[in-house]
């Protein structure tokens, strides 16, 4: 598979260990759910390789 999301999805696997988290969920996933799912943290923005903007990273609590 190829394509910017294979990418992304790609580059927030390798920060799992950076941030110390075994689960990193991307703010495109996490937005509708916020409100409902008080569980997700935000992890903070990230620039992730290969990628053009920051990436809001989150994570369960």
């Amino acid at each position: 598979m190829i394509g910017p999301a294979v990418n992304t999805t790609s580059r927030m696997q390798g920060m799992c260990s950076a941030v110390d988290q075994a689960i990193v969920i991307s703010a495109r996933v996490a937005a509708p759910v916020l409100a409902d799912v008080p569980q997700l943290v935000s992890l903070g923005q990230y620039r992730l390789r290969g990628v053009r903007e920051r990436q809001e990273l989150f994570t369960l609590d």
